[in-house]
């Protein structure tokens, strides 16, 4: 079994004994492009790679990174109900709220911002089209930035 970042940085938390110390993470992931650069009436998020569509395999990272508690999509309106039913399929439990995507990408994320859980110490923002993301760089950033 491999010993993730997360865990790593408390095991030096300890070693210097400071208290090891978990900061409530949301991911808030943005999907609510209109994917006009595409040039397909599909959103992006929903093109498979390798038999699994994007976005399941971008939220999959967050839902496997130790370091994230809960995940928030922002999502176009229209892109609910798909995104909704592909967290199901792909067992994507960390997802707790969709919120609809703004005019611009700094509007989408403000919108998610808006939901996130009151516990939320600290937020990573991530782009759903990104699917080529680990658990374990999503893991190594946040301990990093914490």
């Amino acid at each position: 079994m491999a010993i993730t970042c997360y865990q790593i940085a408390d095991l030096l938390r300890t070693a210097v004994g400071a208290s090891p110390t978990h900061r409530y993470t949301t991911a808030i992931v943005v999907a609510a492009g209109s994917s006009t650069r595409m040039g397909g009436e599909v959103s992006k998020q929903l093109l498979d790679v390798a038999g699994i569509p994007v976005l399941a395999r971008t939220l999959a990272a967050y839902e496997q990174a130790a370091t994230v508690d809960e995940i928030v999509l922002v999502a176009r309106r229209e892109d609910f109900d798909a995104f909704l039913a592909l967290a199901k399929q792909y067992h994507i439990t960390k997802l707790k709220r969709i919120t609809e995507g703004g005019e611009s990408r700094q509007a989408s994320v403000l919108h998610g911002l808006e939901v996130v859980s009151d516990k939320t110490k600290f937020v990573a923002i991530a782009d759903g089209a990104r699917c080529l993301i680990t658990p374990d760089m999503i893991d190594r950033g946040n301990v990093a930035a914490w």
